[in-house]
């Protein structure tokens, strides 16, 4: 029994999620370190969709940024994604704690954030019209 136990602990703990998107597979500029964002955040319109590759929910978000990325209506806004599990240290900063999430800066103040993969693309396309 005590074996049996030992090996269901190294079997949890041995598991990693798989992969269930391609995150390069699209035209959003990946950002990986917080040097990347600290100064150009801070002008025009910003939109950060924070991701994690193994999650359902953030594939499903995905299509809308992508969307969102690809409309003319929104060709002055900026557009960034980033790795949650990979780069925490730019989730942290700006205290992001689940995922999917998606952030709205204009001029370098946040002025929208929407957690989970329930906001709609029109929720999403009224909050970048409404910066604009």
């Amino acid at each position: 029994m005590k074996y049996l136990f030992l090996v269901a602990i190294f079997l949890v703990m041995g598991c990693e999620k798989e992969p269930i998107m391609d995150a390069s597979n699209n035209q959003i500029p990946d950002i990986t370190h917080l040097d990347d964002i600290m100064i150009p955040v801070k002008e025009g319109v910003w939109c950060l969709f924070f991701y994690n590759v193994w999650s359902k929910n953030c594939l499903e978000m995905r299509g809308r940024i992508e969307a969102l990325s690809e409309n003319p209506a929104f060709d002055v806004v900026h557009f960034g994604e980033i790795a949650y599990d990979s780069h925490l240290t730019i989730a942290r900063y700006f205290a992001v704690n689940g995922f999917p999430t998606v952030l709205i800066f204009k001029n370098g103040l946040e002025r929208r954030r929407y957690l989970g993969s329930e906001h709609s693309l029109a929720i999403l396309e009224k909050a970048l019209m409404d910066m604009l």
